[in-house]
């Protein structure tokens, strides 16, 4: 097999020229690799940079003749010794960390194993909410990094988008009383938003009712608390929805927003990212009958499978035809030494 050739991109404007390349190799990757995309890797480096200015990309290309074959999206900063940490270039939120490309994990390994010796001071390596079955969480292993399990991602088969198909006929009654309750409240609807600002919007809503449910109940200091977390998922949408990346579902009353969904996509595979409802009408299960729309719109959309993402609800639960685990992984090395320890 032809040899790899790394590239290494620190200088931001070789960052940002790399974008079109980088977003082609997403797009033949795995549906995960979309929180890789270009869009989002610049959303994160700006959060990052917000509150650690001196932060800097660090991309790994892996090239063979010539065509970029795979790519790890890194960020590197130093802490207040001179020592150095090389972490994902994630959003801090439960976002997918997953290589974009197609590499062997024995090639993963020589290749991250000699660009990890070439990091002065290097202290520690980074990567989070990265779905276990991949290249990537299996290289992280045999470098000997500690993996710390998280909850794990909820999958659904779209083969059939029928609603009525998953759940009991008590609950199928249920709904359907539900939305005969709705209707003598006044006028409901529920649509498919798609227009980019339109969605921003309807992300900033959701993300505003999560962030007060939960301070209310947590009171906890939290990704979903930081109001920059609001902001960033509104620009995320505004950006993915321009290419068909994102929509949304909305149930409203009277033209008021009940509860809504946001969605990515990325082939054949929707991920069910954000979700939130008001307190007011919560007695009549308003996020069943929004997702029951969101499964058939993801259906017409070709999509064969809704990834529900991290989080366990009644609702997710029922839904989900399958699980698949997710962790983090630290490697922390000896910034004196240049070796790495090796499983």
């Amino acid at each position: 097999m032809t040899a790899i050739d790394i590239q290494v991109i620190t200088d931001p404007k070789a960052f940002y020229a790399i974008a079109p390349e980088w977003n082609a190799l997403v797009d033949r990757s795995s549906p995960e690799a979309l929180f890789t995309r270009h869009d989002f890797l610049t959303e994160n480096l700006r959060k990052l940079q917000t509150g650690q200015p001196r932060a800097r990309p660090y991309l790994i290309l892996l090239r063979r003749n010539g065509h970029l074959v795979a790519g790890l999206p890194f960020a590197l900063r130093r802490d207040r010794l001179g020592t150095a940490v090389l972490e994902w270039l994630g959003s801090g939120t439960p976002l997918y960390a997953c290589m974009p490309g197609d590499l062997s994990q024995a090639e993963l390994v020589t290749h991250l194993y000699a660009e990890l010796r070439r990091v002065p001071v290097l202290r520690k390596l980074k990567v989070d909410f990265v779905p276990s079955e991949t290249v990537l969480a299996s290289a992280l292993r045999t470098l000997g990094a500690q993996e710390i399990p998280l909850a794990p991602r909820l999958l659904r088969d779209l083969s059939t988008h029928d609603l009525a198909a998953t759940i009991s006929a008590r609950r199928r009654k249920k709904l359907a009383q539900y939305r005969k309750r709705f209707m003598t409240l006044g006028n409901l609807r529920v649509g498919t938003v798609t227009e980019p600002q339109e969605l921003a919007a309807l992300s900033d809503w959701i993300m505003t009712i999560k962030r007060n449910w939960v301070l209310q109940r947590q009171g906890n200091d939290t990704w979903a608390t930081d109001p920059s977390t609001a902001a960033y998922f509104a620009r995320m949408s505004d950006v993915l929805a321009k290419t068909g990346r994102a929509w949304g579902t909305a149930l409203t009353l009277d033209g008021q927003l009940v509860c809504a969904n946001l969605l990515f996509q990325q082939g054949d595979t929707v991920f069910w990212s954000k979700t939130a409802h008001i307190a007011d009408h919560a007695a009549l299960s308003p996020g069943w009958l929004a997702i029951d729309h969101g499964l058939q719109t993801a259906s017409e959309r070709g999509a064969r499978r809704m990834d529900m993402m991290m989080g366990s609800s009644y609702l997710k639960d029922t839904l989900a035809t399958a699980t698949a685990p997710i962790s983090s992984f630290r490697l922390k090395l000896n910034p004196l030494a240049r070796l790495l320890p090796m499983r």
